[in-house]
């Protein structure tokens, strides 16, 4: 199969990454059905992508409020390439995509669960790619059949998916060279830079070195070194982030944060994830995702 094959995208999780992901794809074209539980979360997931679009728009008003009529157009096409569905009515589509993006929750069980259906229904040709930011696509692997385990390849999309460029691939051991060749050229496609991962370990590149840098901010906090806002500024200011580890905590997850440093954790035997952060996922003080996050849990406004 090549690039030009590919028509259609099938997106399985319609929450912040897997709304992200299709935008990207929407806006490049491709035609993508967006997949959930029930129909309500999938159009939840495309609320998301209106939401942002009409931000967008609105940007590019002029001084009366009037938008360029290419630009409306634009943003109607690529909401006319996002179609919400139900995950038990996927049966009943007249053509099962030629690639699916798996963007479920980061847990192992559940992300097999989802391919074992995939490989059940689909094409002996199709695609199954998985977002995961930390879980071996080995592992994950093992869900399928032998036929269908060089078609597997992880595709990690950076959180937010429509605004960063990068794409982390990653091979599993038996993921063949075609279709890491396609999934390179996809990432081009959609204007994203691609970046192979040459191991198959949890973290990858990104969140290898991301996630124990989080965790030490916890600990400073945890340990009464500096407040949340001096933290946040140490890093800004001196290291040149973009934002502070405590609020990018805040946009990621702290539920995403916990599953990430267990993997480390567990495979490394290092970045054992501090006592604040299972305080603030159990109670959940997730952080953009619940409306409450780690200021909030120390009752700062």
């Amino acid at each position: 199969m090549d690039l030009k094959d590919i028509k259609k995208i099938g997106i399985i999780g319609a929450g912040t990454m897997g709304s992200g992901i299709a935008q990207v794809f929407a806006e490049a074209g491709f035609y993508v059905y967006l997949f959930d539980e029930t129909y309500k979360k999938a159009e939840e997931g495309k609320r998301k992508v209106i939401k942002r679009l009409q931000k967008a728009l609105e940007k590019q008003c002029d001084k009366n409020g009037y938008a360029n009529i290419t630009t409306i157009s634009n943003m109607q096409s690529i909401l006319l390439n996002i179609v919400p569905i139900e995950l038990r009515d996927m049966k009943s589509i007249n053509e099962i995509p030629q690639l699916f993006i798996e963007a479920v929750f980061e847990d192992l069980k559940t992300k097999q669960t989802v391919f074992r259906e995939l490989d059940d229904l689909c094409d002996p040709q199709t695609i199954l790619a998985t977002n995961t930011s930390s879980i071996s696509i080995s592992e994950i692997a093992k869900a399928v059949s032998d036929a269908r385990k060089e078609k597997i390849i992880g595709a990690h999309f950076m959180n937010p998916p429509y605004i960063l460029k990068l794409l982390e691939i990653v091979r599993s051991d038996c993921t063949s060279d075609e279709t890491y060749k396609l999934i390179f050229e996809l990432a081009q496609k959609l204007k994203r830079d691609p970046i192979l991962t040459s191991m198959d370990v949890p973290g990858f590149i990104v969140n290898a070195n991301l996630m124990p840098s989080l965790r030490q901010s916890l600990i400073c906090l945890e340990n009464n070194i500096a407040s949340i806002e001096d933290i946040n500024r140490s890093i800004m200011l001196g290291v040149g982030g973009a934002m502070g580890p405590l609020d990018l905590g805040d946009l990621i997850g702290w539920d995403i944060v916990l599953n990430i440093l267990n993997q480390l954790y567990k495979y490394y035997g290092e970045y054992k994830p501090p006592q604040l952060l299972h305080h603030l996922v159990r109670e959940g003080y997730l952080g953009k995702k619940t409306k409450k996050g780690i200021f909030d849990f120390y009752g700062k406004e």
